[in-house]
């Protein structure tokens, strides 16, 4: 649902839940959007 990535240690946290927003240094955090998409042209491959 949810990520928090930290600069300093590199590392990107999953979240499964979108919590209360807080600010933090060096912490940037997004939630996941969902998209559809459909081919623009499809290729036959045999």
């Amino acid at each position: 649902m949810a990520f928090t990535f930290v600069a300093a240690k590199k590392e990107c946290w999953l979240k499964s839940g979108i919590g209360q927003p807080r600010a933090a240094t060096g912490m940037v955090s997004g939630t996941k959007t969902y998209q559809t998409v459909s081919p623009a042209t499809i290729i036959d491959l045999q």
